[in-house]
């Protein structure tokens, strides 16, 4: 069911190199498909051809930020959803510039990353650094999606979706995959695949989160059966992926939330 729905969603990743090989097969996995292409003279052409534009800046550097513009103003151009994911953004002033200039030259669909990434996203939103105990995490994330007319996904042990209107909290049984770097680009992938449906953002990154909290479980579920640690990831969690029809009710759980 999920994958006749995903089947044919092209996704256009300009991501870090270091986890697009599981991007890629993950895409696959789902039904959906993903194209990695990051030289300036071939991005417009790449976004032309896909549903939607993922843009990581896991591994970032002067030519690629260049194409990262030039493909999200082009993907604005022709309405295709952008997925923006700002991994490590507290890592560098690099970084924080590079993002600070996405959000104010491009219409971002989909902003995802962790608690230290969103915090990062929301002192460049808000101009203001955070203030530990005065407001959440959650409630950056909401006026982020408020302000850049949005929607926000915080992976966590808990997951939470914002479009500052409306949020859901989804709550996961164990949090071991969340300290596994290519899980989190792999979920960012999953909603750029979503997301390029057609479905409206919100709808999308729930829908995406819901699909990763079922991979993730069943994935902790073999990790932790076969007495395996995290550097057999890769393999079971696409597996997961791509059995996921078999593992969840998806859309019957989607409709009660």
């Amino acid at each position: 069911m999920i994958k006749n729905i995903l089947t044919e969603s092209k996704v256009h990743c300009i991501t870090n190199y270091v986890s697009a090989r599981e991007i890629i097969n993950a895409l696959y996995a789902i039904g959906a498909r993903g194209y990695v292409g990051d030289d300036p003279d071939e991005v417009k052409d790449i976004t032309e051809y896909c549903d939607s534009l993922l843009i990581n800046i896991g591994t970032l550097n002067f030519r690629t930020i260049r194409s990262m513009l030039k493909a999200g103003l082009y993907a604005n151009q022709l309405r295709r959803p952008i997925i923006l994911q700002p991994q490590a953004i507290e890592t560098s002033t690099l970084r924080k510039n590079t993002i600070q200039t996405f959000l104010n030259e491009l219409h971002v669909d989909i902003i995802i990353g962790d608690i230290c990434e969103i915090k990062e996203v929301y002192s460049l939103v808000s101009n203001r650094a955070v203030e530990e105990g005065k407001i959440t995490v959650e409630q950056m994330a909401d006026i982020i999606a408020e302000r850049k007319k949005c929607t926000v996904i915080i992976m966590d042990i808990d997951d939470y979706v914002t479009n500052g209107k409306e949020s859901y909290t989804c709550k996961n049984r164990t949090g071991l995959l969340t300290t596994v770097f290519g899980y989190k680009c792999v979920y960012a992938a999953v909603a750029a695949a979503v997301v390029g449906t057609g479905l409206d953002a919100y709808k999308a990154a729930k829908w995406a989160t819901l699909l990763m909290r079922a991979a993730r479980e069943k994935t902790e579920e073999k990790l932790s059966a076969m007495d395996l640690g995290i550097g057999a990831f890769d393999e079971i969690l696409i597996n997961s992926l791509a059995k996921i029809d078999s593992i969840i009710g998806l859309l019957d759980e989607y409709r009660d939330k």
